[in-house]
């Protein structure tokens, strides 16, 4: 008998909360999924994953909803709270479409990371998993901090 066939992605990892390196339990969720505006503004909101083998980088993307304004902001952390990539302030731009930005091409080790984003304003839309509210999500390693556009070098 042979092996399972499997499955690699042609264009590299794609890593979001719903794939298999993410730590959340989204069999949590209220809905499948819809446009919201950003929570507050300036407020950066973290979601952990994890990298089983050698990773490189090269781009990071974002769903944005009806509305775009002002501008984003994403990176990936470590797990004590260092910067490892962004590409700072970005414009939000094209409605209801995936939104790109390169960033510097960087390889992280196997380990622990938080992807943020954050937004500096409450008028652009973006399309996420609607969820319990954060404190439940806490206990799944999701962090937020205020006052971070655009993404420090450090999170506190």
């Amino acid at each position: 008998m042979t092996d399972f066939p499997t499955w690699t992605n042609p264009s590299g990892l794609i890593v979001t909360p719903l794939s298999e390196e993410s730590t959340m339990d989204f069999s949590l969720q209220s809905a499948p999924g819809s446009s919201s505006t950003w929570p507050v503004t300036n407020k950066a909101i973290f979601w952990p994953f994890i990298l089983q083998e050698p990773t490189t980088f090269v781009a990071i993307s974002w769903m944005n909803g009806a509305t775009v304004s002002g501008n984003v902001d994403v990176g990936i952390y470590d797990m004590w709270g260092n910067r490892k990539v962004s590409f700072g302030s970005t414009a939000q731009v094209g409605a209801n479409v995936l939104q790109t930005a390169d960033i510097a091409d960087t390889t992280l080790a196997p380990g622990y990371y938080f992807c943020a984003l954050v937004a500096d304003n409450t008028t652009g839309v973006y399309w996420y998993n609607n969820t319990p509210n954060f404190n439940c999500l806490a206990g799944f390693g999701m962090a937020e901090m205020a006052a971070a556009f655009p993404l420090p070098e450090n999170v506190t």
